[in-house]
């Protein structure tokens, strides 16, 4: 269901005005109608499209004000370290598979 919360929170947002940018992260088809309509509806708000490493999508990409790129060493730099520690002492570790 997350591409459907995702359209309904983007198409809701832009009739309520809260945005003139939108910036999507996804390489998802599936987001092209909730896309579109935004752009046909409400022609002076942009919804820029930022693709994540290795995901692209042609369909989602024609559809967008606006394309952007994520670069890996991008997402890398801004990962959390591998251990947080909680002002009550608490530890958070990253999940394995995260790196």
């Amino acid at each position: 269901m997350t591409d459907v919360n995702l359209a309904t929170e983007m198409l809701t947002d832009a009739f309520d005005g809260k945005f003139d940018i939108a910036l999507l992260i996804s390489g998802d088809s599936d987001l092209v109608p909730p896309v579109r309509r935004i752009r046909s509806r409400f022609p002076d708000k942009q919804v820029i499209v930022a693709f994540p490493p290795r995901r692209r999508s042609a369909a989602l990409g024609a559809v967008a004000s606006g394309l952007r790129t994520i670069r890996a060493a991008a997402l890398e730099s801004c990962q959390m370290p591998d251990e947080v520690v909680l002002k009550d002492g608490r530890k958070l570790r990253r999940p394995p598979e995260w790196v």
